[in-house]
């Protein structure tokens, strides 16, 4: 038996995701699809191989997990926070994991947010506990300061002209 994320059982012969009963044995689920399942009917002797049964049910948890990532980035303010070279912010680990995409994400991104939520110590697979969104702004808050401060460092290294202040100790802007 192989069944998807939703516990749903993945049909052998057909691979649709069957939805059954929560009885600890769900034979009546397994005999009603298999009743209008027509690849069973038609040779109830060949199922699919197992490799084939449980790339699909793979296929299935993907496609579910994706749809979830996708209505959290679109509910839920804390899965949607990027600083400002576009880098995804994790809810749960408060990390760049340097994915990175402008406007709405596409399954690329979306493929890549999967991987590091499931390698995310914090995330453990989306079974994790999220941050609250002012701890994760906080975060975003430094990476923007830490980012716009980096080429005005370097400026202050490089460029004399960007040293000049007055008697007072005042700064003075070289433009």
């Amino acid at each position: 038996h192989v069944f998807d994320v939703k516990h749903r059982w993945v049909c052998p012969y057909c691979l649709a995701s069957v939805a059954l009963s929560d009885s600890a044995i769900p034979v009546s689920g397994f005999a009603s699809h298999l009743r209008g399942c027509a690849p069973f009917r038609e040779d109830a002797k060949s199922p699919r191989s197992l490799e084939e049964i449980e790339r699909t049910a793979a296929a299935i948890r993907q496609s579910l997990l994706l749809r979830k990532v996708r209505r959290k980035l679109k509910s839920e303010p804390a899965w949607s926070l990027k600083d400002s070279k576009n880098r995804w912010l994790c809810p749960y680990c408060a990390d760049f994991p340097g994915i990175v995409w402008e406007g709405v994400p596409q399954r690329r991104e979306l493929r890549q947010m999967l991987k590091h939520l499931f390698g995310c110590h914090e995330a453990r697979g989306l079974a994790g506990t999220e941050r609250d969104l002012p701890s994760l702004k906080a975060v975003l808050k430094r990476e923007i300061y830490k980012q716009t401060l980096k080429p005005l460092r370097r400026k202050l290294k490089k460029y004399p002209h960007w040293f000049v202040r007055d008697l007072d100790v005042l700064w003075y802007c070289p433009f």
